[in-house]
């Protein structure tokens, strides 16, 4: 196990608690810093993203102040090289945002599926649950896609490798995140129907229905075609290996869609 662990996913928490910084600024530093040491940061625009409505020498005092805390806790976690800021990153910290990030660009396969299985265990909520700092709201709406699409790759694994249980848990969390979210509650359907559980896929589609109705929309054509296999109104037409194969290949290209999305939220805010 490492010796720190810093989690960003849902509650700001760093483990053991002697190294979480005392004050709310340098948690801000710490935690603004982790999520950009992609980047270059310049000391000036890393005051300005996270207290731009002080004045330039007031948070320049805040980011010493905040810069030290740091340290003082995590000795030279965070280097000032001139007028830039750069991530030390310790052999023994394990950050789950990285973690994250690294499991999606990987395939997932009968080797690691439960490395990713248990890392998204562990993720208990939203980037910085309760933060509502200015500078948040983005990065939220960026992990937010990168949580998303890794669950609809795991979905897909999960559909590909008949693990029908965990590919009911995985779809229910996409749920709790995008509710209206149709592609998912159908191969929910579809899952409880393999499951021959005819009473669970109309319960699916209920759900689905009342989610659409917020929005003001019907479900498609296929979720009310799964519907009527559902009620026995019509014979499932193939087998089970060919609609699961079909179902890895949707989530496929939900995945294609959640990286697009991706790409246009860094580019709005990483110009």
């Amino acid at each position: 196990m490492p010796d720190i662990q810093v989690k960003l996913m849902g509650s700001y928490t760093i483990v053991p608690n002697s190294c979480t910084p005392e004050s709310r600024k340098a948690q801000c530093l710490l935690a603004y810093v982790i999520l950009n040491a992609d980047r270059q940061l310049e000391r000036e625009a890393v005051a300005a993203a996270l207290w731009g409505e002080s004045p330039t020498e007031i948070r320049r005092g805040y980011l010493r102040k905040a810069l030290h805390q740091v340290n003082k806790v995590i000795p030279g976690l965070l280097e000032s090289q001139g007028e830039r800021l750069v991530f030390q990153h310790p052999l023994s910290c394990d950050i789950d945002v990285w973690e994250m990030k690294w499991l999606y660009q990987q395939p997932i396969n009968e080797e690691n599926y439960l490395k990713v299985k248990t890392h998204l265990n562990h993720v208990q909520g939203e980037l910085l649950s309760g933060w509502e700092d200015e500078w948040c709201w983005f990065e939220r709406e960026r992990h937010h896609h990168l949580w998303l699409s890794l669950l609809e790759k795991t979905l897909g694994y999960a559909l590909q490798a008949g693990l029908a249980e965990d590919a009911l848990m995985f779809g229910t969390r996409i749920l709790h995140l995008e509710p209206a979210h149709e592609p998912t509650h159908q191969a929910l359907i579809q899952v409880h129907l393999m499951r021959s559980d005819r009473a669970g896929a109309i319960r699916q589609y209920q759900r689905c229905k009342a989610a659409l109705q917020e929005w003001d929309l019907d479900p498609d054509a296929e979720t009310l075609r799964l519907y009527e296999e559902a009620r026995g109104q019509r014979e499932a037409p193939r087998d089970v290996l060919s609609r699961l194969t079909d179902l890895y290949q949707h989530m496929l290209k939900l995945q294609e869609d959640t990286q697009q999305q991706l790409r246009q939220i860094e580019r709005l805010i990483r110009p």
